[in-house]
């Protein structure tokens, strides 16, 4: 769908895309009409935030794995600091979680 505002920030025309000449494309999918009138479809908001946080958090674990390549080489050549050994517990916990949270987004 396409609208054009007025200066006063008013809708004073609707079209589908591409027919109004410096209209503003706007999104639709994320509503349902009940009634005559076009409200917020909370079962497809609800799935589009559980894909975004999905996403961020397989980003961060993919970081994680990243982060951890250094300590671990350390530990592996057996010499290991205690930064090393503490960055790694860090990132563990932090991925333990993560894992959880995504458990349950699922």
């Amino acid at each position: 769908m396409q609208i054009k505002t007025d200066e006063n920030g008013n809708i004073i025309q609707t079209a589908s895309v591409g027919e109004i000449p410096g209209g503003t494309d706007i999104d639709l999918s994320m509503y349902k009409y009940v009634d005559g009138s076009l409200i917020p479809d909370e079962e497809k908001i609800q799935a589009r935030q559980k894909a975004v946080r999905t996403a961020e958090i397989k980003a961060r674990l993919s970081e994680i794995d990243f982060e951890s390549i250094r300590p671990l080489r350390a530990k592996e050549a057996g010499n290991p600091s205690e930064e090393d050994f503490a960055k790694l517990s860090a990132l563990e916990a932090e991925a333990v979680t993560l894992r959880e949270e995504l458990e349950a987004l699922k």
